[in-house]
């Protein structure tokens, strides 16, 4: 990455600043969810793929691609599939805390700490047994385009991911406010 103070203003055929060195910054930001530990290890594993293929001989069919949707029995279902399947994941709390003890033995204050940091470590461990159902939507909305691709292929699998894009919902949204659109883009009327 370069530094601020390196980099050169340059200005586009309609007067827009951009600068070199860092790549195209976009127009409207937006805060996008980061994908959960746990969910990233279901994909990691494969597990998502296995539980898919596990629905797929279960069910004959599945509603089109941007209509489906996993019930609330079906993602019991999952929860209850994935009990003693082997997955491993660490939170930033979880690696926080092993910094800690890591602290905590170099300084010498493990015996004093050690009460406190067992009792977190505990809490940790009952949170993560509910990590399935604390990211349900994120994990559902993977599950979900995995399922489809069992059935409609890549184009089921894609059109299943487009169902919860807020980036595509409001690039379609922006394009309806036309007026916005062209001050944005700094066109002239």
């Amino acid at each position: 990455m370069v530094p601020d103070s390196l980099k050169k203003e340059f200005k586009t055929s309609r007067g827009r600043l951009v600068y070199d060195g860092g790549g195209i910054d976009p127009d409207v930001k937006l805060s996008v969810e980061e994908m959960a530990p746990v969910a990233a290890a279901l994909v990691r594993e494969g597990l998502l793929f296995d539980y898919a293929t596990h629905y797929f001989y279960k069910h004959p069919g599945i509603a089109e691609p941007r209509q489906f949707s996993l019930t609330e029995n079906d993602y019991q279902d999952f929860v209850s599939w994935m009990k003693g399947k082997k997955y491993q994941y660490h939170t930033d709390t979880e690696r926080e805390l092993a910094r800690l003890e890591r602290e905590a033995q170099r300084d010498r204050q493990t015996d004093e700490l050690k009460p406190f940091l067992s009792a977190l470590e505990k809490t940790l461990a009952e949170k993560r047994t509910h990590d399935l159902m604390t990211f349900r939507d994120q994990i559902k909305d993977l599950l979900e385009q995995e399922i489809a691709g069992r059935y409609y292929l890549e184009k089921g699998n894609v059109e299943a991911s487009l169902k919860n894009d807020t980036e595509l919902d409001e690039a379609v949204a922006l394009l309806r406010r036309p007026a916005e659109m062209k001050k944005i883009l700094r066109w002239p009327d």
